[in-house]
């Protein structure tokens, strides 16, 4: 079974080679290692031990993360190869803080989606650091007009109570508050 992924890699390495510029490709092949690949060895009953299993799906999603990585350095302003480098270390390395730096960068990016926008302020809040959750959750606020506050109300209102709880939390003084009262 490995090794059908190995050739898989070789192919993504080609198409990747002769189409740098095409984001399809180092999107997808991303996807293959980091995901399908990963998973596909620890069922792979071949192999001798748990142990094993493991490290061989370490192995792809490290090769998936370097896909996505070159992807990005041959498409710099392709927002969903930044997003999906996000959610891998989200979803398969558990690294919060990376995974809402990229966010960030691909919230910023043209043709983003804008629900991205939250995603950093989320991430940081599940790496357990109030301090970078709230200032992501209040830049946020400040970015957001009145009239899109007035249009996004689930949004502001989602907004508005993680703000609200991080200044109870920090024991931001009243005065600095976003919501003082």
């Amino acid at each position: 079974m490995n090794e059908e992924w190995f050739r898989m890699g070789g192919y993504i390495n080609l198409c990747t080679a002769l189409q740098p510029r095409a984001p399809v490709f180092w999107d997808m092949g991303g996807w293959q290692l980091a995901w399908n690949a990963s998973v596909a060895v620890t069922q792979d009953r071949t192999q001798p031990n748990e142990l094993r299993r493991l490290k061989a799906s370490r192995f792809w999603i490290d090769r998936g993360l370097e896909i996505f990585k070159r992807g990005i350095e041959n498409n710099p302003t392709y927002w969903r190869l930044w997003s999906d480098t996000a959610g891998l270390y989200q979803q398969r390395l558990k690294d919060y803080r990376t995974a809402a730096t990229y966010y960030q960068k691909a919230s910023e990016l043209p043709n983003a989606p804008v629900y991205l926008e939250r995603f950093p302020a989320i991430m940081y809040g599940l790496a357990g650091d109030d301090q970078a959750e709230y200032a992501a959750w209040r830049a946020l606020w400040e970015r957001l007009t009145p009239q899109e506050r007035e249009m996004k109300q689930h949004w502001k209102e989602k907004i508005e109570s993680n703000i609200r709880r991080l200044e109870q939390k920090l024991s931001i003084p009243k005065e600095k508050r976003v919501f003082p009262n």
